[in-house]
């Protein structure tokens, strides 16, 4: 009696994808110096979820610090998050949040 066996081996060669939330550009919080701005996480899929539910990519952010609801300052803040797969694979996008300073303009007598 002769047995055959098949082994495949399949290499995930496709990173996860990753879509961050829009930028947002706001003004100053009435009296305050920043403003509260809040957002959802990136939504993430890979396809090894196909095959595993649990399976779904790590996530992390940079800074690690700013979590919504967060209160930026005046300038420009960039949020970068990066999907990382079982594989090692990663892909990352970038969320910008704008605060603009709103300016007081008074008048002199």
């Amino acid at each position: 009696m002769l047995f055959i066996y098949f082994f495949f081996f399949v290499t995930d060669q496709r990173p996860p994808t990753i879509t961050c939330p829009p930028e947002s550009s706001n003004g100053t919080d009435p009296e305050r110096p920043t403003r509260t701005v809040v957002w959802n996480d990136p939504v993430v899929t890979d396809n090894s979820e196909l095959h595993d539910p649990n399976a779904a990519p790590t996530v992390v952010r940079s800074p690690s610090h700013i979590t919504s609801p967060y209160d930026f300052p005046v300038g420009t803040t960039r949020i970068t998050y990066t999907a990382t797969d079982r594989s090692n694979l990663s892909s990352s996008c970038v969320f910008t949040v704008t605060v603009v300073g709103e300016s007081v303009v008074g008048q002199f007598t």
